[in-house]
């Protein structure tokens, strides 16, 4: 038995000038028509998944930081750049084990390593 098709022939009409802008995003981006299309109605697909979402948070109302506010997320972009900062995976870890992650440090390993064996022989 034959096995069935995974694609599906279309024929379509285009306004010459359009027509020949395809013609030519083929030549130059070397690809068929085919590709081409498929990768604009892929496009067009993603865009009208958005709708809903764009509209949904366009509709949430607009509210101005405070100055408290301001203040601290100048404090935690400074920590993100000391590299004092948990990854969405430790977060997740910590929700789901319950155990807190280490806030992550821009330092090597080994200094680490070493920092804490000094650490250890003060104590």
């Amino acid at each position: 038995m034959p096995k069935p098709k995974s694609t599906t022939s279309l024929t379509i009409s285009l306004p010459r000038e359009m027509a020949q802008r395809v013609q030519a995003a083929m030549k130059t981006e070397q690809r068929t028509r085919s590709e081409l299309v498929r990768e604009a109605l892929r496009s067009y697909f993603a865009r009208s998944e958005e709708v809903p979402f764009l509209a949904r948070l366009a509709a949430l109302p607009r509210v101005r930081p405070t100055a408290s506010e301001l203040r601290e997320l100048r404090k935690g972009r400074q920590e993100m750049k000391r590299g004092n900062y948990w990854t969405l995976d430790d977060f997740t870890h910590w929700i789901m084990a319950d155990v807190a992650p280490q806030a992550r440090a821009k330092e090597s390993a080994t200094r680490t390593k070493k920092r804490a064996r000094k650490t250890t022989l003060r104590a």
